[in-house]
C-alpha cells in the first residue's frame, strides 16, 4: 500500500484531485499511475482490507478505482463495505477488471459502482471516465457546500426575524404603555375634573357645590379643562399620524416635533436642515419622523438636557438625522440612561436597549445605520439610503 502524499508535496500537487487505486497486480497499478499521475494524486492499496484501512486513516479521495478479483475481500465485497460506511458512501467507485461480461458489470453496479472499465486498460478511456466522474463528484460536493451555507444563512435570517418580531412586540407594548399613561395623566384627568365641576356624582358641583355657587366660573373652568383635553388628544393623534408630514413634508413635521418637545420640557430646541430635499418614499420619511420622536422622548425622560439640536441633512444618496443634547450621557452615574431600559449593547456603538432597539430595527429594515456617541453629552445619528 503506497503512502499518502507527504507534507512536503507542492501546493499544486495537493490541490489536485486524489485517486485511490485498489489492485493486487503492481503492473496494473503502474499503468493506471502512468495514465493519471499528471492530473491526479494517485495512492494505492493491494487488497480490499488494505483499502478500507487506508480510507479510514487518510483524507478521502475523489474517486476509487477498484479491481474485482483480489485475495481476501474481492472488489464487490469491498465496494459493499465502502457503501455501508456513511462517511465513505458518497465516494464514486469505478471497477477496473478483466471480468467485464454483462453479469459482472450488473453485479458491480448493484454493489454501488458508478462505472465499469475492462482490462487491459486503455489510458485514454480511463482518463475520460475518471475525469467525468471526478468532475461530477466535485460538483456534488460544491453543491452540498452551497446548500449547507445557504441553509445556515436562512437559519440565521430566521433567528434574526424571530428576534426582530420579539423586539417589535416589546416596542409596541412600550408604545401602548406610553399612550395609556399619556391618556390617563392628561386628557382623562382633565375630563374627570370638568365632570366634577359640572356636577358629577359626589363632586363639588353637586347641589351645594361650585356650579350652584358660581355657575359662570365653574363653566369657564370646565370649558378650559375640556379644551385642554381636546388639544392633548389632537397632539397625540398628530404625533401618531402626523398630517403635517403627509401634507407639507418631513422638515415642517420635524420642526413641529422640536417645538412640542421645547414646550413640554422647557428646554431650548434648535431645528436645522441642510441640503436640498430630494425625492424620498413616504415610508422613509415616516421612519425618520418616528426615529426623531423616539430620540426626543429618550432625551426628555433621561437626559436632563437644557439644549437639544435636531438636525436633518439631505445628502447625494442618503438622508441623515442627528439628535444631540447637553444632558447626561449614556451610562452616567445615578441615571437610567443605559440605551433605554435594559442596558447597553455588548458591542460599542450598536444600541440594543429597550429605548433604542426599535430605532435600530426600523433602520435595519430600510438598509440604514445607527451610531451613538456619548460622553458628557449625547448624539445619536441615523442615516438611511434614499433608494432603500
Amino acid at each position: 500500500m503506497s503512502p499518502s502524499p507527504s507534507a512536503t508535496d507542492s501546493f499544486e500537487s495537493r490541490s489536485k484531485p486524489s485517486i485511490l487505486v485498489v489492485d493486487d497486480h503492481p503492473a496494473d497499478i503502474e499503468v493506471i499511475e502512468g495514465a493519471l499521475s499528471s492530473d491526479y494524486r494517485v495512492s494505492s492499496a493491494n487488497s480490499g482490507a488494505d483499502a478500507l484501512a487506508w480510507l479510514r486513516g487518510h483524507a478521502l479521495p475523489d474517486l476509487i478505482l477498484l479491481d474485482v478479483v483480489m485475495p481476501g475481500l474481492d472488489g464487490y465485497e469491498t465496494c459493499e463495505e465502502i457503501k455501508r460506511d456513511a462517511s465513505l458512501a458518497d465516494i464514486p467507485v469505478i471497477f477496473v477488471s478483466v471480468k467485464d461480461a454483462t453479469p459482472d458489470e450488473q453485479r458491480g453496479f448493484a454493489a454501488g459502482a458508478v462505472d465499469y472499465i475492462g482490462k487491459p486498460i486503455q489510458p485514454s478511456l480511463l482518463r475520460a471516465r475518471v475525469g467525468a466522474h471526478v468532475a461530477l463528484y466535485r460538483s456534488h460536493l460544491d453543491l452540498d457546500r452551497k446548500v449547507a451555507e445557504r441553509t445556515e444563512e436562512l437559519e440565521d435570517a430566521r433567528l434574526q426575524l424571530r428576534q426582530m418580531a420579539a423586539d417589535m412586540a416589546l416596542a409596541e407594548e412600550r408604545e401602548r404603555r406610553r399612550l395609556a399613561v399619556h391618556l390617563h395623566d392628561g386628557p382623562t384627568q382633565e375630563l374627570v375634573a370638568a365632570k366634577l365641576l359640572l356636577g358629577g356624582p359626589g363632586g363639588p358641583g353637586g347641589p351645594s357645590g361650585r356650579l350652584r355657587a358660581d355657575p359662570m366660573a365653574a363653566m369657564a373652568q370646565a370649558t378650559d379643562l375640556i379644551d385642554s383635553a381636546i388639544d392633548q388628544c389632537r397632539n397625540l393623534c398628530f404625533e401618531l399620524s402626523p398630517r403635517l408630514l403627509y401634507d407639507k413634508g418631513l422638515e415642517p413635521a420635524l420642526e413641529w416635533l422640536g417645538r412640542k418637545h421645547a414646550t413640554e420640557t422647557g428646554s431650548e430646541v434648535q431645528f436645522k436642515h441642510l441640503g436640498d430635499p430630494r425625492p424620498a418614499s413616504l415610508e422613509l420619511k415616516v421612519t425618520i419622523y418616528q426615529c426623531a420622536r423616539e430620540l426626543l422622548q429618550n432625551v426628555a425622560k433621561h437626559a436632563r438636557a437644557t439644549q437639544v439640536e435636531l438636525r436633518l441633512e439631505w445628502k447625494a444618496q442618503g438622508l441623515k438625522l442627528k439628535v444631540s443634547d447637553n444632558g447626561v450621557g449614556f451610562g452616567a452615574a445615578g441615571t437610567e440612561r443605559e440605551f433605554g431600559l435594559d442596558g447597553p449593547s455588548q458591542e460599542a456603538g450598536t444600541p440594543r436597549g429597550f429605548g433604542l432597539f426599535s430605532i435600530q430595527d426600523r433602520i435595519d429594515l430600510v438598509g440604514g445605520t445607527v451610531n451613538v456617541h456619548s460622553n458628557d453629552s449625547t448624539a445619536v445619528s441615523v442615516e438611511v439610503p434614499l433608494m432603500s
